[in-house]
């Protein structure tokens, strides 16, 4: 039997966050509820990989939630994928989540009925891939002389040195995931989050600010070179 994905909820409202933890139980998930960024933080850093979804309000009392997130982006600290929720949905809100690798953004007030699919389905999605066997690594070259390929290898290699979000989209076999897991060995750390994780509002409404190279992967990893 597979261990509960362990959901730190942290919202300072008092009755929503009772109810996302309700929804958290009812998509097979163990709720944590806390109701600040700070206690959030010492949250992540004490526990670390057993979190393994947040659910986090923008409009915190001590500070900016997305203010978190890049405060521990750019400290390279643990960072579990992560559910937005804001009463303020700025279309600019969205493009930074995303960027941040935020799975879906979701405007207050939350409409728990429409939010259980998409928590059980990032549950179950977590769950898998926790259970998933260890994949064989991809070859960390390409073999191919043609010219038509050259842009190819050029944006492929700008995007390991680059800070940026990658897309990579392309019909199947034309070599997504060799070339997502190329990127994001080449970074040395990191995450690469497979699309159907991310919420088509948030693919959409990024698409226009990221690097050019597309649907199935998606690696926001810190430089590391």
């Amino acid at each position: 039997m597979s261990t509960p994905v362990k959901v730190l909820i942290v919202e300072d409202d008092a009755a929503l966050a009772a109810a996302l933890g309700v929804a958290v139980r009812r998509a097979g998930g163990t709720p944590l509820t806390l109701h600040s960024s700070g206690r959030a933080s010492a949250a992540l850093d004490a526990n670390g990989i057993d979190i393994g979804l947040m659910i986090l309000d923008i409009g915190l009392p001590d500070r900016n939630g997305l203010d978190l997130l890049r405060e521990r982006a750019a400290n390279r600290l643990f960072l579990p994928p992560v559910l937005i929720l804001t009463a303020h949905g700025a279309l600019e809100n969205a493009i930074e989540a995303r960027r941040l690798g935020v799975l879906d953004f979701l405007e207050k007030p939350v409409d728990l009925a429409a939010l259980q699919p998409i928590l059980t389905n990032a549950l179950q999605y977590l769950q898998e891939q926790a259970q998933a066997p260890p994949s064989v690594p991809a070859p960390l070259t390409y073999i191919g002389a043609a010219d038509s390929m050259r842009p190819v290898f050029q944006g492929i290699a700008q995007a390991c040195v680059s800070d940026s979000p990658i897309l990579i989209e392309g019909e199947i076999g034309t070599g997504k995931t060799t070339t997502a897991n190329l990127i994001f060995r080449k970074r040395l750390t990191g995450t690469i989050y497979s699309s159907p994780a991310f919420s088509p509002k948030l693919r959409h409404a990024s698409a226009s600010s990221l690097y050019p190279v597309s649907d199935e992967f998606s690696a926001s990893c810190p430089r590391s070179i």
